[in-house]
Parts: C-alpha cells; sequence; structure tokens
C-alpha cells in the first residue's frame, strides 16, 4: 500500500473523531443557549462528511460558551486526541513517503542492501525525518510555507509551517465545511 493510501485511512479516522467532537459541540451549544439542536447540521455531519464549522470560527460562539469549553477537560482530551492522532499519521505518511522515495532513487541497486539501510535510519521525530528527506533525497521540507486562517479565539495557532502545514491541509481540502 502507498503511503498516501495509509494517509487517507488515518484521515478517514480523524474526520470521524471530529465529527463525533462536533456533534457533542452542537448539542452543548444547545443547552447553554436553551434553544433546539441544530438536527440538520448533525445531520449533515452524519450523511454528508461534513463539518459545522464551530470547530474553526470564534464568531460562532457567544462568551459563555468559550468559558465553558476552555474549562471542560472532556473537549480538552478529545482535542489532545485529535492532534496526537493528526501528529501519528503525519510522521507514518512522511516515514513511509520517505521509503518510496528512496526505493525509487536506488531501484537499480541490491534489494537487501538497500532493505538493511532503510532499517538503520532513523525516524524518531520529526527533525530526523526531515534530517533524511535533505540529506538521502535532497528534499527541503523545511521550505514548505502556507498561509493559513485562523481567527482570534480559535485553538487553532501554528507556531512554524513544517509542524502544523499538513494539520491545516487536512482541513482545507478534506473537509467540506458548511456553516
Amino acid at each position: 500500500m502507498k503511503a498516501i493510501d495509509y494517509f487517507d485511512s488515518h484521515m478517514k479516522g480523524i474526520l470521524s473523531q471530529i465529527q463525533v467532537l462536533d456533534i457533542y459541540f452542537l448539542n452543548l451549544i444547545s443547552i447553554i443557549r436553551d434553544k433546539p439542536v441544530e438536527s440538520d447540521a448533525i445531520k449533515n455531519i452524519i450523511n454528508a462528511s461534513l463539518i459545522s464549522g464551530y470547530n474553526l470560527l470564534d464568531n460562532l460562539y457567544i462568551e459563555e460558551e468559550f468559558e465553558y469549553f476552555e474549562n471542560s477537560e472532556k473537549i480538552k482530551y478529545a482535542g489532545q486526541h485529535i492532534l496526537f492522532s493528526l501528529y501519528t499519521a503525519l510522521e507514518n505518511y512522511f516515514v513511509k513517503k520517505f521509503r518510496e522515495y528512496f526505493l525509487y532513487k536506488l531501484n537499480n541497486s541490491d534489494s537487501k542492501l538497500t532493505e538493511r539501510i532503510l532499517k538503520i535510519i532513523s525516524f524518531k521525530s520529526l527533525k530526523e525525518i526531515k534530517y533524511n528527506y535533505s540529506d538521502y533525497l535532497n528534499i527541503h521540507l523545511p521550505s514548505i510555507d502556507v498561509i493559513y486562517f485562523s481567527q482570534n479565539k480559535c485553538n487553532f495557532h501554528p507556531k512554524n509551517s513544517w509542524e502544523d502545514y499538513l494539520f491545516y491541509q487536512t482541513f482545507e481540502t478534506m473537509l467540506l465545511i458548511k456553516v
């Protein structure tokens, strides 16, 4: 299986996690606002693989909701799990893609030697992965730069484009956001 296929599989699972949390958010919002649950939004999330947009746009919340969400351990842990899953998917993708590029580059080489070399190359962190791409494949991943959209009270504030590039690209390209 190709690296992108593994990544797509991870992303489907992460999308499911986001959707479950989104449905939870919609129910909490209805309780806080003392209004009926947005059943059409929930149907769209369940049937059409959409998300509501509440997890990206701060102007959809009232102050009381922000305070509740900031203090909710359930939401914090769920969000941390999604970020950890995304980090794992990113790391796995880069390791598997490195293997594909490396095998292609050494296509005419001794396959046993190539496999032994791949076994000793370390992929323990994104920093090592980035180094391996540069050193072995002459691919400079730190040159990736991305313009991202984030609002003041949004929980997504990337430190740099290398660590958060794929996270944003996943939201932008994979999810059809309906507000």
